[in-house]
Parts: structure tokens; sequence; C-alpha cells
């Protein structure tokens, strides 16, 4: 029993450390040092290694993504086409 209760704690322990590493990934992140997207992959398969919710929500997203990727592809192309139309229409002095 006691082995029992002492897999469920270190468990616990582990997904603790692993949202702790994916935050202090996601705080790194905009810093000149690049550790926060490793630190970020460091913290998500800790997560996905220990917890099972995570690893749900991971399988539903990449179903969802592998179902429409041909609908955020098409979206991501219309935004870079809105984003090339707005270079052309602003001035070249103005930055804005």
């Amino acid at each position: 029993m006691l082995s029992k209760i002492m897999r469920w704690f270190i468990k616990q322990i582990n997904i603790l450390i692993g949202l702790l590493v994916l935050i202090i990934g996601l705080i790194t992140t905009p810093l000149p040092i690049p550790i926060g997207i490793p630190l970020m992959v460091v913290g998500g398969i800790i997560l996905l290694k220990n917890s099972y919710q995570a690893k749900r929500v991971y399988n539903k997203a990449r179903k969802y993504l592998k179902k429409n990727v041909s609908y955020v592809m098409s979206f991501w192309i219309k935004f870079e086409n809105i984003l090339r139309y707005k270079k052309r229409l602003t001035p070249k002095g103005r930055t804005k």
C-alpha cells in the first residue's frame, strides 16, 4: 500500500515539475537567451509522460490539426497576404 501512495506522490511531483519548467520556459521565451523554447519542450515532455489529461489534450489537438491543417494553412496564407498589402499601401517614410 505504501508503494502505491509513493508512486502517486512522485507522479504528482513530476507533474508539478513539468508545469514549473513549462511556465519558466514561457517566461524566458522573449529573453535574448535561447533557452525558453527548449524549456517548454522539456516541460511538455515531462507533462505528457506523467499526466493522462495532458496526453488527451495533446492527442485531440494533434487530430484537430491533422484534419484542419488545410484550413489553418489557408488562414495563414490569407494573413500573409494582408500583411503584404499593408506593406504596399503604407508610404515608405512611415513605419506604422
